[in-house]
């Protein structure tokens, strides 16, 4: 059998996420990088060196013990950069690819990509649920001088790159394999680790008013100006993912938290936040949609955990917390669309 080496790739801007090195954003208490980890090491085949290509926080990502690589090129070029450096570190037959935003990996992906190896020029990709995905990929130490070929003309592209190879692809069903590229994505996994299963709700319907069935409620959090510069500037971003999945789990569990509401299933929950600067101010809203009945206990019970969330982690630098305005929303008189701004 082929030695494989493996890439986590954590080298990249985190435009999507503030501007956070999302590797070392955590998911429940723990590093995103440290999940793929796990993941790799619990693979049916065995993976041989395990590297890390990071361009920030380096002794952070060291103290997994494993090897971290840096771009050769400047400036966040992307993932190939990425690939091109643990090529060059790897003696490796194959090279497996994971981006570091991909917590959960089925046990045989290896094997499955292994097993496709010599179909597909020296690389085989992903497609779940009938998308495919640039990454995780398997590349063969054969296709190398094509690689530096293509970063040597300026073309940075991993998708593009294995579309010319002519991949071949192993196809996983849907949901085995679930990208965290948004705080709400964040906020979901947390949740369902904590055993609630969500989605994610849109708010408004295509005509712009709130979705039927769904019922809506809002709160606020009075803070220091201090304190909620943290939230606009992304400081506390790993917080208000938290607190999403903190409201996740109390609308779940309404019927064991309110003496005689009865349990109902939930089609989704929302959760946005403004901040308001005039009254320094932290607003919360949450959207709960239920599949029969009504759904604003739930609602509420949502608003609550999440901003109590919030008080708990800030209250030792902010004595100055106020919770308050916790109420129903009318959900026709007032669409989500109020919500600028969203955190």
């Amino acid at each position: 059998m082929s030695m494989v080496d493996a890439v986590i790739l954590s080298g990249g801007a985190g435009r999507r996420m503030n501007g956070r090195d999302k590797g070392l954003i955590e998911l429940s208490g723990r590093p995103l990088v440290g999940w793929v980890i796990d993941a790799l090491q619990a693979q049916t085949c065995r993976v041989g060196h395990i590297m890390i290509s990071a361009n920030r926080n380096l002794p952070d990502y060291s103290r997994f013990g494993y090897p971290v690589l840096r771009d050769v090129y400047p400036g966040f070029p992307g993932p190939l950069a990425g690939v091109h450096s643990a090529a060059l570190a790897s003696p490796a037959d194959a090279l497996l690819v994971l981006p570091c935003d991909a917590p959960f990996l089925p046990d045989d992906l290896l094997a499955r990509l292994l097993g496709k190896l010599h179909e597909g020029g020296g690389a085989v990709t992903v497609r779940v649920g009938g998308r495919q995905l640039p990454y995780p990929c398997l590349l063969e130490r054969a296709i190398l001088p094509q690689l530096i070929e293509r970063m040597a003309r300026g073309d940075f592209g991993l998708a593009e790159w294995l579309a010319e190879l002519g991949a071949a692809e192993v196809e996983l069903p849907a949901g085995s394999i679930a990208n965290i590229n948004s705080f709400d994505d964040l906020a979901i996994q947390a949740a369902r680790l904590a055993g609630v299963e969500t989605i994610a709700l849109p708010t408004e319907s295509a005509s712009g008013g709130a979705r039927a069935g769904v019922a809506r409620a809002a709160g606020e959090l009075r803070m220091q100006a201090d304190t909620l510069q943290l939230f606009e500037d992304g400081s506390l971003a790993d917080l208000l993912g938290l607190a999403r999945a903190a409201a996740m789990l109390a609308a779940k569990r309404a019927g064991e938290l309110v003496p005689q509401h009865a349990p109902q299933p939930l089609g989704g929950i929302r959760l946005e936040f403004r901040a308001d600067r005039l009254r320094n101010t932290l607003h919360c809203q949450a959207s709960v949609e239920a599949r029969e009945g009504r759904a604003e206990t739930e609602a509420l019970l949502a608003v609550n955990l999440a901003l109590i969330t919030i008080m708990e982690s800030c209250r030792e630098t902010d004595r100055g917390l106020v919770l308050g305005e916790v109420r129903l929303l009318d959900v026709a008189a007032a669409p989500a669309a109020a919500m600028p701004a969203v955190l």
